[in-house]
């Protein structure tokens, strides 16, 4: 694809606003780079960003940030510098992959439970009001009083909300409508550069990301009939198959 229709394809996917530098590459990173001692080069990382119009100027102080923060170091290559996951970058980065690239949703099950007043509720469950919470394993204390909850249950609105942030439930509808409005753009001809492929992918990988992380691992039925997750997470997949990863090299290379 031409890089002007590319770059306005971008634009229009990024609703012609600049993400979150910092947060976009950690994105970049966790694509980029998923075993220790993998390698971006500084330039390579001043053409993604460029082809996402982000200044080179934001993007050194994005990687100064991340530096600071403990998710990346840098070894000077040459003339420019070689960058790379720290240990804990590197762990907090396989913690999130699985959830991000996941086909399908975290568990098929949960449970709405009650507990007695004053009794402690287990970790990792998602409240719904001082003594009940939702969870995905079914529970074994026989204190609690618990429902398994079916994909047809009628639940009122304010337990949604407790569930999952409304914020959260509307970028996914966004998100969904961008994503409808991009398949119907990339047709079987459209031919990308190792480049552009690798730019696609970050822009929809960081796109999902930004909504998953923040999702409590439950059932898709479990956040309403307003729920797009689930659309959002096959056709985010879909496309990340349809266009393979490029690899480091022929990045360098392209």
């Amino acid at each position: 694809m031409k890089t002007e229709e590319f770059r306005k394809l971008v634009a229009t996917f990024n609703d012609d606003q600049t993400p979150r530098v910092w947060s976009l590459l950690v994105t970049v990173f966790g694509e980029l780079t998923q075993g220790k001692d993998v390698h971006v080069s500084g330039s390579m990382l001043s053409r993604i960003c460029a082809e996402i119009a982000i200044k080179p100027e934001a993007m050194r102080v994005a990687l100064h940030r991340l530096r600071k923060n403990g998710w990346i170091n840098s070894q000077k290559s040459g003339r420019t510098s070689d960058y790379f996951l720290t240990s804990y970058g590197l762990e907090e980065t396989l913690k999130a992959r699985p959830i991000i690239y996941a086909t399908r949703p975290p568990s098929e099950r949960a449970w709405l439970c009650i507990c007695n007043s004053g009794q402690q509720k287990p970790e990792g469950v998602v409240s719904t009001g001082a003594q009940s919470f939702v969870t995905n394993t079914q529970p074994s204390d026989s204190d609690l009083f618990a429902i398994e909850l079916q994909p047809d249950e009628s639940l009122p609105c304010w337990m949604f909300d407790k569930i999952c942030d409304p914020n959260t439930i509307s970028e996914a509808v966004l998100l969904a409508e961008k994503l409808r409005s991009l398949n119907g753009v990339l047709n079987a001809n459209v031919n990308f550069s190792p480049l552009q492929t690798a730019v696609l992918r970050i822009l929809i990988v960081h796109s999902w990301r930004r909504i998953v992380l923040k999702v409590p691992p439950l059932p898709d039925h479990m956040f309403g009939s307003n729920w797009a997750g689930k659309y959002c997470r096959s056709t985010c997949h879909d496309f990340l198959i349809r266009f393979p990863k490029p690899d480091l090299d022929e990045l360098t290379c392209s």
